[in-house]
């Protein structure tokens, strides 16, 4: 699935709270599940050490839309102990994080576009759900209008070594198409593992390839 940048500029990119603390010498930046309930007012969040908080109190965010729902998200948050000295997360801000399905590459109808980003870094989550990448891309607007900008992530095949281990090739599709590059907007992905085409195995590695201004990355992760 090929996922638009326009709206995540134009509306979505953070949003922040009021603490009613004031003190920010425990807040924590961690990428999390965040859990909607029936009014689809993110509760909970699910860390990536699998670790449940709730939150001192519900908030809603313009992007996490449906009911009883996890959305991926970098959230901000103090971590303070309630009256039961159980931990809670008390919001201060979040931020959407993109998270493709894989898609073959041959299924890339208008074919695959590898247009430059700005890498900052890449890493596996502690529990090995997720591939994250800190990213940013270039960005502007004509006549004060975000341009349809395009993200992805492509399967380019998957090697078989002579040890059984495997190797999910994917790279990362971006079209600029004529949006201008007049300044960079971050922009992060976390790569659900359960979307590769293959369930992993221990000995198997996912690469993951990415266009940038000074050169093809390559990143590798064992699992």
């Amino acid at each position: 699935m090929l996922l638009p940048l326009m709206a995540l500029f134009a509306s979505c990119s953070s949003e922040s709270y009021e603490t009613g603390d004031g003190s920010l010498s425990y807040m924590v930046a961690d990428f999390v599940e965040a859990e909607t309930d029936a009014s689809s007012n993110v509760v909970s969040i699910m860390t990536d050490r699998d670790e449940r908080l709730w939150l001192t109190r519900s908030v809603k965010l313009e992007w996490a839309e449906k009911p009883d729902t996890a959305y991926r998200s970098l959230i901000y948050y103090n971590k303070v102990k309630d009256d039961n000295g159980t931990y809670v997360a008390e919001p201060v801000g979040a931020t959407q994080v993109l998270t493709p399905t894989v898609t073959d590459v041959a299924n890339i109808k208008d074919g695959m576009k590898t247009d430059p980003v700005i890498f900052e870094s890449a890493w596996k989550s502690h529990n090995g759900k997720y591939i994250n990448l800190d990213l940013s891309v270039k960005t502007g607007t004509v006549d004060g209008k975000y341009g349809q900008q395009v993200v992805g992530m492509t399967c380019e095949g998957i090697d078989t070594r002579s040890d059984g281990s495997r190797l999910v090739r994917l790279t990362l599709y971006h079209d600029q198409a004529s949006v201008p590059e007049y300044y960079s907007a971050k922009l992060y992905m976390s790569i659900p593992v359960k979307y590769l085409p293959i369930e992993l195995s221990a000995g198997d590695e996912v690469q993951v390839s990415m266009t940038t201004y000074g050169g093809e990355v390559v990143k590798t992760f064992g699992f």
